[in-house]
């Protein structure tokens, strides 16, 4: 049994491809602009005069780092619906 891949499927489909390249680039650059932007107060906040400003950009830094992405995610899915819905 010989299997011969089809590009068909490209016309009927081509206009999902699309809006799901641009919502990826919308996304992509909208995460990059709030990540600079984050970091940017981060790295401010770290070599601030203040005490508790460097307290909890430390705390922030270490917990980022200290976790695995798979469980900030999940508590950041969660730990959302906790907080809004009940």
């Amino acid at each position: 049994m010989e299997y011969t891949f089809s590009f068909q499927f490209l016309s009927k489909y081509s206009q999902f491809f699309v809006d799901g390249l641009i919502m990826t680039l919308e996304l992509s650059v909208f995460a990059v602009l709030l990540g600079t932007l984050f970091g940017t107060l981060m790295g401010l906040a770290r070599v601030s005069s203040s005490r508790i400003l460097r307290f909890l950009s430390a705390v922030y830094v270490e917990f980022t780092r200290g976790t695995p992405m798979l469980v900030q995610l999940y508590l950041f899915r969660y730990g959302l619906i906790i907080a809004f819905h009940g």
